[in-house]
């Protein structure tokens, strides 16, 4: 898909690691649209019934999550950071969003502990991948000490705030079994099959 992308944008200096994750989602969605149409037809199982058929989403309904900084009184910083200060242990935090880049950094680690029989560290490691400075300290040492002995509920926060304000396309739809009737609402991964349903 990274080469897809690569291949549509008209400015080739552009890196697609470069991208914010929600970013790169809105243009896959867009390619989809303008190749395919606005329908997205999936092979379903009730989860009710357990009747097997195929079901079509409307893609061109679905849009950008909305961000407000207010509600975690967020502060963004002229370096495109953000900075929160934690509940529990009121330290300020200044972190960033994660584009495709350390996306695939952080999935490489977790594949080398897993192969290599270590821990699995993800929690903390993806908090130091964000954390920028923590109450204006920027080097790394203090950083990690401060991931390694940060209170849990300070530790769900941060995470709660990234979530909310990282941007993406919301791409949750209505499921219908035609079978019997049963509704959900479910969240339609955009994976290879977006492009290639029988590939």
């Amino acid at each position: 898909l990274d080469r897809l992308l690569q291949s549509v944008l008209i400015d080739k200096s552009i890196d697609i690691d470069s991208l914010l994750i929600g970013d790169k989602n809105a243009l896959l969605i867009a390619c989809r649209k303008y190749g395919y149409g606005v329908e997205f037809p999936v092979q379903t199982v009730c989860p009710s019934c357990g009747h097997e058929g195929e079901h079509s989403y409307d893609i061109s309904q679905w849009k950008a999550k909305e961000i407000n900084l207010e509600q975690f009184e967020v502060q963004k910083t002229d370096f495109g950071t953000f900075i929160v200060v934690l509940p529990t242990s009121n330290v300020s935090v200044e972190f960033k969003l994660l584009n495709s880049y350390d996306l695939k950094v952080s999935q490489q680690l977790m594949e080398r502990n897993k192969k290599l029989n270590l821990p699995n560290t993800a929690a903390t490691d993806f908090l130091v991948s964000i954390i920028q400075s923590v109450n204006g300290f920027t080097d790394q040492v203090s950083i990690k000490n401060f991931v390694h002995n940060v209170p849990a509920i300070d530790s769900t926060f941060l995470r709660t705030v990234f979530s909310s304000i990282s941007p993406d396309i919301i791409t949750t739809s209505e499921f219908s079994c035609e079978s019997c009737e049963h509704k959900e609402v479910v969240e339609v991964p955009l994976d290879v099959s977006f492009f290639w349903p029988n590939g």
